[in-house]
């Protein structure tokens, strides 16, 4: 039976990726090829993107549509930055948090501006870096699971708010793999539990990642 791929392999595969993409658009007549490896890159990323949207989104109640389209913007947004994550300036891993963020924020300004919470004037101020840092996430996420050791917190919000994977978080601080899943998986369920989200939790609860039980 084949094993499903590890976080560490779909990684692999998409520096693979980049790297064949970087090739053709460097050869003569490989514009289509570059297209068709960019497009494969792209859609590689949607699992994962779309489970970061609907735990960034979550207490938003987001329909399947809304979803949808940030999810879309997001694949739309790689395609605008692949450049510069090909020329080195920036990771995959960080354009896709970043458009998560941006994506996520615009629809909570959306959704603010429909229930007249704020008005037009106050949204056209309001711009892309008044999103919370994953800092600040980590710090909000401190009043839900105030239990968990500081880590773990921020581990979480690099995980669903920051759209990295498992991996590039074990990456960025320095620690297996393994510790990053022990940490998302002791996380979710006092998140879920948690008395600030049991309006949310009442209409619909997300499915947890893949290989973590609720």
């Amino acid at each position: 039976m084949t094993q499903p791929a590890s976080e560490d392999d779909e990684d692999d595969q998409d520096n693979a990726l980049l790297r064949q993409l970087r090739l053709a658009r460097e050869r003569p007549g490989g514009a289509l090829r570059a297209d068709v490896l960019l497009a494969k890159l792209i859609a590689r990323q949607e699992k994962h993107v779309r489970e970061a949207i609907e735990w960034r989104a979550y207490t938003q109640q987001p329909s399947v549509a809304d979803i949808d389209e940030m999810v879309q913007n997001v694949r739309i947004g790689i395609a605008k930055d692949i450049d510069k994550i090909l020329a080195g300036k920036v990771e995959l891993g960080a354009v896709i948090g970043r458009k998560i963020s941006d994506q996520t924020a615009e629809f909570a300004r959306r959704r603010a501006r429909h229930a007249g919470e704020i008005s037009d004037e106050a949204l056209l101020t309001v711009g892309v870096d008044d999103t919370p840092s994953l800092e600040q996430e980590a710090a909000e996420l401190r009043a839900l699971v105030a239990e968990l050791p500081e880590r773990d917190r921020v581990f979480l919000a690099e995980r669903f708010f920051g759209g990295l994977r498992p991996a590039q978080i074990a990456e960025r601080h320095g620690v297996h793999r393994r510790v990053v899943d022990t940490a998302t998986s002791r996380a979710l369920p006092k998140l879920l539990s948690a008395e600030a989200l049991a309006d949310e939790r009442a209409v619909r609860k997300p499915d947890l990642p893949s290989g973590e039980e609720s």
